[in-house]
């Protein structure tokens, strides 16, 4: 929706690079959208994991300058509103962000956080020759009411 879009922007504001932030549109509609960041992880291991030594922003610091260097990304989110799926617009974001990523100068990069049952999108990614190195999975049980005032 356009209040979590808003949101997410206010949040990612830092991080975004303008040429990796991507819109598609068809007729003059937005029908999808593409986000690439800085893989932020980088400048969080050169502040060891502190943004203030002696009450002084120095661990911050340093992150901030770190994040005009780093040379890789993350595809953090994506998103084709029903109806203009399966006509290429994923293969177009991928490529658009590849080709300004190359331009920015960044070796590599991954694609996080994909469902595993998403099989148009990671169909996609594969033929992109992205090979997948990590599956996350979240399990769940459902609680008594009993159970859940224990814990």
């Amino acid at each position: 929706t356009d209040r979590e879009f808003d949101h997410l922007a206010k949040d990612l504001k830092l991080l975004l690079i303008p040429e990796l932030t991507l819109i598609a549109e068809v007729q003059g509609e937005a029908v999808a959208f593409c986000i690439t960041l800085p893989d932020a992880n980088q400048a969080i291991k050169l502040a060891n994991g502190r943004l203030t030594t002696f009450g002084l922003p120095i661990g911050l610091a340093k992150m901030l300058i770190k994040l005009k260097r780093i040379k890789t990304g993350r595809l953090a989110i994506m998103g084709i509103k029903a109806g203009f799926r399966k006509r290429g617009l994923d293969s177009v974001l991928f490529l658009d962000t590849f080709l300004a990523s190359r331009k920015l100068g960044w070796r590599g990069g991954e694609i996080s956080w994909t469902l595993e049952d998403n099989t148009l999108v990671n169909r996609a990614i594969e033929i992109f020759g992205a090979k997948r190195y990590k599956t996350y999975r979240v399990y769940g049980k459902p609680l008594t009411e009993g159970e859940a005032l224990k814990n």
